[in-house]
């Protein structure tokens, strides 16, 4: 059973309420509580979006559209963390066409993730393909040269380790 504090700390509860209130026209409570709800969970998609419909039934047209924008952020968040956790299960299944996919899509959405280009680096050299992995690696390095270190202890990349070590 989930005990009082809880409840008043659950997103979920704002959100429920605001609803409600929305759905009595009263928007600026509506709003009150939908913020409430975001300073406890500021990615919570939903209650961004009823938040821009309660601005706009108030008449800020302006504020739900910096609204839905930081909703747009938030969405792009979860479709690349979603993507590089589907090319994470598709590499455990060996399904190493399909890694490599989702991990090119990932780094087109985001190329500042050091991860993606690491491990779309591992799927390349699974797949044989050291030449492309090279490139990779290097851009994961420059964002991270933390990955030095597992670039040296992974064997996928055995054949390219000489090379790297001089690189350290």
């Amino acid at each position: 059973m989930m005990q009082k504090k809880e409840w008043k700390d659950n997103p979920s509860t704002f959100y429920v309420e605001a609803f409600s209130r929305m759905n009595d026209g009263d928007y600026e409570k509506a709003i009150e509580l939908l913020n409430h709800a975001l300073e406890i969970y500021p990615d919570y998609w939903d209650a961004r979006l009823l938040l821009a419909g309660a601005q706009e039934a108030r008449g800020s047209i302006d504020e739900a559209v910096c609204t839905l924008k930081e909703s747009l952020a938030i969405t792009r968040r979860q479709i690349i963390q979603t993507l590089n956790n589907l090319a994470y299960f598709y590499t455990l299944l060996g399904e190493y066409p399909k890694a490599e996919s989702h991990y090119e899509e990932v780094i087109r959405m985001d190329d500042q993730r050091a991860g993606a280009f690491y491990y779309l680096a591992c799927i390349k050299a699974r797949l044989n393909k050291l030449e492309e992995a090279k490139p990779l690696l290097q851009k994961a390095v420059s964002l991270e040269p933390e990955y030095l270190q597992d670039i040296l202890d992974n064997p996928d990349f055995a054949p390219l380790q000489e090379e790297w070590k001089k690189k350290e």
